[in-house]
Formats: structure tokens, sequence, C-alpha cells
């Protein structure tokens, strides 16, 4: 039995998806097993993959159809799994060399459920720090649901907590596997690729200690063709958005956070779901702007929307941008609100592109400290 199952999904990643193999074979903990999904790939990954197979007893690959995304190719890396221990990896992503290594000692060492370590950004081949998290253990309910809210209201003044980042991705964890099949905890989606999100939302609710680590051992490839830059237009996405809300509410109920912090989050991920709700018109190439002005209109008959849409108030400075959104909302102004956002976000994409939001972002962090 090895001592960690890497999960790796696979959908036309033939650009890098070799390297990416050789990468986590040559890591430097060798007791593995490297699982790989292809997802229903129209390009040569899956005979790249099975060519790395032959080279490597440790990877074992799988076909299946290209339905449900990634988090249904990760559902299907989940039975397949024989280690003690369970990782994720994304097809174009960078691993330390040592990163299973140091995150199993941090396991066995403090006997935990999760490790949560660090992470990067690597953009073209340049690498930024992206989120630092200090060596620290958590074993006590309260301490691990601290974790749970600050990821729930990062960047607000709601929770500031001791000021750490705890962020949606799962490919920074290693998790026990009996965990997670003790508690079936599994990859699910309601709106978009929020998958992550609620798998680690769900480990948080459910461990009883969490370790995380200061190094950065994962580095995330900022990839403009992935669908967080080119996401579709999502139908339905107001009964959608409002399912995902009630799911992590339950979560929430789970950990034990009192009814007053859950309603406070109803508040916080109603004013989310607002500016989702605009930004999700920005992609609907159907309907002309009396549509879509239409379809963003549901929001205002909500019980509480006049009361949801104060939570702005409690955005840092680094969302500017949903705070004026919303502030063109609560003034019933929706069309500005839709505008702003068109244009806001299109210069976003730009500096994307040209590596000057990076630089802006940069700029921001040291004006916050």
């Amino acid at each position: 039995m090895p001592k960690i199952s890497i999960i790796l999904p696979v959908y036309n990643g033939q650009k890098y998806i070799e390297k990416t193999i050789n990468m986590l074979c040559d890591t430097t903990l060798k007791d593995i097993e490297i699982i790989i999904i292809d997802d229903g790939s129209k390009d040569n990954s899956y005979a790249i993959c099975c060519n790395c197979a032959e080279r490597d007893s440790r990877i074992k690959v799988y076909q299946k159809q290209n339905e449900g995304g990634v988090y249904a190719a990760r559902n299907y890396g989940l039975k397949k799994v024989t280690g003690e221990y369970v990782c994720f990896c994304d097809q174009d992503d960078i691993v330390e060399p040592d990163i299973y290594e140091k995150m199993l000692f941090y396991s066995q060492s403090q006997d935990v459920d999760i490790v949560m370590c660090s992470v990067g950004k690597l953009i073209g081949e340049k690498r930024v720090t992206f989120e630092t998290l200090p060596n620290i253990h958590y074993n006590t309910q309260k301490q691990i649901s601290s974790l749970l809210l600050q990821n729930l209201f990062m960047n607000t003044s709601i929770y500031p907590g001791n000021g750490i980042s705890i962020g949606n991705t799962i490919w920074r964890c290693m998790v026990k596997d009996s965990f997670i099949q003790e508690n079936a905890i599994y990859f699910r989606r309601y709106v978009n690729y929020e998958d992550d999100w609620l798998f680690v939302l769900d480990c948080l609710a459910r461990a009883k200690s969490v370790s995380t680590v200061s190094d950065i051992l994962y580095y995330w490839r900022v990839n403009l063709k992935s669908e967080t830059y080119t996401s579709k237009y999502i139908y339905d996405i107001y009964l959608k958005d409002k399912t995902l809300q009630d799911e992590i509410e339950k979560i929430m109920q789970i950990a034990g956070i009192d009814e007053k912090m859950v309603s406070v989050f109803r508040k916080h991920y109603s004013c989310v779901r607002y500016i989702n709700i605009l930004e999700n018109e920005m992609k609907n190439d159907k309907n002309n702007l009396k549509s879509k002005m239409d379809n963003i209109k549901i929001i205002q008959t909500e019980a509480e929307y006049e009361g949801n849409l104060k939570m702005r108030e409690k955005y840092n400075k680094n969302l500017i941008r949903k705070k004026i959104a919303l502030w063109f909302l609560e003034k019933n102004q929706l069309f500005l609100a839709y505008i702003f956002l068109v244009v806001f976000n299109r210069l976003k994409l730009f500096g994307v592109r040209h590596e000057y939001w990076n630089r802006i972002e940069r700029k921001l962090a040291r004006i916050r400290k």
C-alpha cells in the first residue's frame, strides 16, 4: 500500500502532461501512486499518459467520458485510491520536489487529518507568492472552525481572525483517505467551479486536527484559457447559487458554528450571488441588454435584498470593484452596476494578459501592510 495517492485529472493536456507526470515521479518521496484520469481528451493526452505508465509502475491510467468535468474526474480517482493519504494535482501545475515528503512528515508527526501548504502562482515561467500560511497545528474544534470562517469571509473585515488567507484550492492539501471515507466526503458542483471549495469546507467542518505549512510547495499555473477566465454562461444561476449557499450553511452547522454567524454569512454570500448574476450576464451572447437587465432584476425580489447590500461595507480595499457595483445596486442602478463591471473586468483581463494586474496586486498588498 503506497503512502500517498496523487489524483491527476487530465483533459486535453498534451502540452504539459508528460512534464507534470515526470515531475511527480521525481519527487523525493518514492512511496506514491499517481492516479491519472483522462476525462475524454480529444488530443494525444491519453497516449502520453499510457506511455508514461509503461515506464513507471506507480502510474495508473484510467479513461472516462467527459461528463461532469474535473469534479467528476476527481471523484472517479477517489474510488481508485489505495494510499494512506490523498493529494491532488492539476495537469499543468508545478510542485516542489520535496512537497510530499514534507507534508507527510507534518501529517505523521502530528497525526492530523489534513495538511495544507502555502502556494504560489506560475505566470509564464515566473514564480510569485500567492497565499502563505504559518506553521501552526490546530487540534480543537474552535481552532479549526476559525480556519473555516477565515475561508468563508476572506477579504472582508467580518471575521479577520489572525489574518490567515485559507484559499479554496484542494491541491494544497494532503488528506487521510480514511478520514475521507469515514465522512463520505466527495466533490460536487452546483454553479461553476466551486467543487474545490466545498471539498475543503467539508474537510475543515469534520476534521479533528489540521496543520498548515509555511513552505510554498505548490505552484498554480495561471492559464488564461481556463474556465476561471473563459467560463460560459450559466443557466438558472440564481437557483443554483442559492442551492450552493444552502449547502455551505449546512456545512457551517456541522462545524458547530452558531446561528448568528451563519446569518452573517447568508447576508455576505447574498452579495457574492448578486455580483455573480451581474457577471454571468456578461457571458450571455443570446440576449439583448433589456433581457439581461430583466434577468438581473430577480435579485430585487429577495426579502432581505437592501439589508444584504450593507455587507459591501465589510469588503476590504482589494475588492473595491465589488463594493462599487454593490453601491450601484443599493442606489437601484442595476444598469450602471452592470456596465461598471463590464468595463472593469475587461480592463482586468487585459492587465492579466500583460502582467500589469500582478504588479497592481503587489502594490496594493504593500499598501495594506
